[in-house]
């Protein structure tokens, strides 16, 4: 169990520790720890593992070639489905993947828990439809399947080594394949476009460059592309002097665009980060006023701290700004003279716990300060809403020494994992709508693919999509527009995207489009529709199929869903839990009557949030949790005790503060009225489910002899007395009868 840091109070010499007596009441709590997610290796040891499973899949792959041209492994292929000998898909995935999934995914993706879509589920019909429709697994390139990556990339729940887990269900996969002799280098067998009514096959190299909104960028002063693919150095493309380049350490390159920033952080120079300071908080020029962007794909929202996404900083309680993560929020500090922040840029201004904004898939985010409305946060190009308390102020206190990063303090004890695909800074607010602006521009450099449709129309008739890859795993195709030399009002619908001539099930939102084309360049939808990678784009293929295009006419039929059974009654639901960190907040200071935005307080508060319970599982608390806890009852406590107003409505007036501990503590009806109102108002009266003031009373008693022994009227005065009074009520307000629920 970690072990809490002794807060003390000294006077003349005398020291009390109260680390160990706040701990008397909560030490259970730590038996109630459970295996998180896997954490990420080092660089070494994960390019040890992946090198391995290269090596396997490249040994996969010959012996796969060689059983297509009779090689020596023929014989033992599965047959192709549909024939005589064919081994069935779904008793395919019974034998390989899904007990994998089964024993150690069904927890959450089996129908009644968190995760989705249901690929564990307790019928293999219906786990089959979920990982085929949902493309979580790649045949032709199993390496490269969501079901692996997860693992070996993101760390998602594995059950030992993360990347030994990933090369598991890696080798299930292949077996799959085997069995079913897939060679069509796609999902696992679907709806695929033959006999369809299909337009012409093309690769991402066939598109000509275009497409989207132009940024805003007219006041740009340090931005981040991200475009090198390769090396140490993310380059500052804003042309403003002094570039302010970035070294990377523990970060890699996305196959989409960006950084992955998995173990380190991108840092630049305290000398080119001096440019910020002089474009924005210097008083002879300094606008005042800035923006961070940021599109962000965070890998969890697990992450607090807050982990570092964007840093303007010197260490982990000093800063100009930071652009964080603290589990499903996005918070924003920033140093100014405005009321009541202090050097680490807090209070911060937070997204609302129960907007839940942040989440790990791609987002825009943009936070501004000027001086009219202070803070505000923007999320995929609308306002959060959220309001700052402590409004404007000048930038003036700002720093110059400091040091601007990516992805973790200077003291590399603020970690934040995840994709940055483009980050830039400005010197000025965007407005609402520049914000808008930017996040319609995207970030992925977008290309123009036409799909010909002359075998069905006359000749010059196409489809127009903006495309581009979205991650590491997808293509994201955008804002179908039909172009018709003839545009006579043929009808056109039902839209769907195919990859390598198979019809995913999911990401498919142009099913809806049923519309006449009556001009010559018509839109036929504003949305985008997210589809599998599977070879790369050097080597995917893609289509455009219809139900009705003009007079041809070939309607699709959904295949019917399999029943599901309603499983929620075989899970147990527990019936204790843990509150989280805003509920621990809220709840101390509701039982202490102390303002939680109190500043010793709320800056306890920011800092601690990442040790806190983000979540109510009690089988998720941790010994760090549970220090936290204490330390922030600490100083609910410490404010509590040192305030006559608030100990005077929470203890009444017959204990006598102000003097020594001889006095005040003589006997024991002194010492009941420090007992009685912590047990009565912390842990209620006759709840059943509360310990009693018999049952606690006696403990706390036991708390003040050891905090009392060796007292006398020379070595323990007045400040001693409210000391063991706020060891006392730490005691109460961080044990395990407060926080559990």
């Amino acid at each position: 169990m970690s072990e809490i840091q002794p807060r003390t109070r000294e006077r003349d010499g005398n020291r009390v520790d109260t680390r160990r007596h706040t701990l008397a009441l909560i030490t259970f709590l730590g038996a109630a720890v459970a295996a998180g997610p896997c954490s990420y290796f080092g660089d070494d040891e994960r390019k040890e593992e992946e090198g391995a499973i290269e090596s396997a899949m490249a040994t996969f792959e010959q012996a796969q070639a060689a059983a297509q041209v009779g090689g020596p492994l023929a014989a033992t292929q599965g047959s192709t489905p549909g024939s005589a000998n064919a081994v069935s898909d779904v008793a395919a995935f019974s034998g390989t993947v899904y007990p994998l999934v089964r024993s150690y995914c069904s927890g959450c993706h089996a129908g009644f828990g968190p995760g989705s879509p249901s690929f564990a589920h307790t019928d293999v019909n219906v786990a089959y439809r979920a990982v085929v429709d949902n493309q979580k697994v790649s045949l032709s390139s199993p390496l490269n399947s969501r079901l692996v990556q997860r693992l070996v990339t993101d760390g998602h729940y594995c059950w030992g080594d993360c990347a030994d887990n990933g090369d598991e269900m890696r080798r299930e996969i292949v077996e799959w394949g085997m069995l079913v002799n897939s060679t069509s280098g796609s999902t696992p067998p679907g709806r695929t476009t033959e006999n369809s009514i299909a337009s012409t096959s093309l690769l991402f190299q066939d598109g000509t460059n275009g497409g989207g909104t132009t940024r805003v960028q007219d006041a740009t002063i340090a931005l981040y592309e991200f475009n090198a693919g390769s090396g140490v150095t993310a380059y500052d493309t804003s042309n403003v002097s002094p570039a302010m380049d970035l070294a990377l350490s523990g970060v890699d390159w996305s196959a989409g665009g960006g950084i992955e920033i998995q173990t380190g952080k991108a840092t630049a120079t305290p000398q080119t980060s001096r440019k910020l300071f002089d474009q924005i908080a210097a008083s002879n020029g300094g606008s005042q006023q800035f923006s961070i962007e940021a599109w962000v794909t965070p890998a969890n929202i697990n992450q607090d701290g807050p982990a570092r996404i964007v840093t303007y900083s010197n260490d982990t309680s000093r800063r100009n700004f930071t652009m964080g993560q603290n589990g499903y929020n996005y918070v924003f500090r920033n140093r100014s003279r405005a009321g009541g922040i202090g050097n680490n840029g807090t209070p911060a201004l937070e997204t609302d716990d129960d907007d839940e904004r942040l989440q790990d898939s791609q987002q825009h985010v943009v936070m501004t300060f000027d001086q009219s409305a202070g803070r505000r946060i923007f999320v995929n190009g609308d306002s959060t809403g959220d309001v700052d308390n402590n409004g404007p102020g000048l930038l003036t206190n700002w720093d110059p020494e400091y040091t601007f990063l990516l992805g973790n303090e200077k003291t590399d004890d603020r970690l934040w994992q995840g994709t940055l695909q483009l980050v830039a800074i400005h010197r000025r607010a965007l407005s609402p709508a520049e914000v808008t602006r930017n996040y319609d521009a995207g970030v992925n450099p977008r290309v123009i693919l036409r799909f010909g449709l002359d075998a069905w129309l006359d000749a010059g008739n196409l489809v127009e999509f903006e495309a581009s890859e979205f991650d590491n795993f997808s293509y994201m195709f955008c804002s179908p527009t039909f172009v018709s030399p003839n545009p006579n009002g043929f009808r056109v619908m039902g839209l769907r995207l195919a990859v390598n001539g198979q019809i995913p099930v999911a990401g498919q939102p142009f099913t809806h489009v049923d519309t006449t084309i009556d001009s010559p360049r018509q839109l036929l939808s504003d949305l985008c529709a997210i589809v599998p990678k599977e070879r790369g784009p050097a080597l995917d293929q893609f289509s455009i199929v219809f139900e009705i295009l003009g007079a041809n006419q070939n309607l699709y039929v959904e295949d019917q869903p399999v029943a599901v059974v309603n499983n929620e009654v075989q899970v147990g639901v527990p019936n204790v839990g843990v509150r989280d960190f805003a509920q621990i907040n809220d709840s101390m200071a509701a039982l202490t009557g102390v303002d939680r935005g109190t500043s010793n307080v709320r800056t306890a508060y920011d800092d601690l949030r990442q040790q806190l319970p983000s979540t109510s599982d009690v089988m998720s608390f941790v010994s760090s949790q549970q220090v936290a806890i204490a330390k922030l009852g600490l100083e609910y406590c410490d404010t509590l005790v040192d305030s006559s107003n608030l100990r005077q409505n929470f203890f009444g007036t017959a204990f006598e503060f102000t003097q020594p501990v001889v006095v005040a503590f003589a006997d024991q009806t002194d010492r009941d009225q420090i007992i009685n109102p912590l047990i009565d108002q912390m842990y209620g009266i006759n709840v059943s489910t509360q310990p009693s003031r018999a049952e606690a009373a006696p403990v706390l008693n036991d708390l003040l002899d050891d905090l009392t022994l060796g007292c006398n009227a020379q070595n323990c005065d007045a400040v001693r007395t409210r000391t063991i009074v706020k060891a006392t009520c730490a005691a109460v307000l961080s044990s395990a009868a407060v926080h559990l629920q």
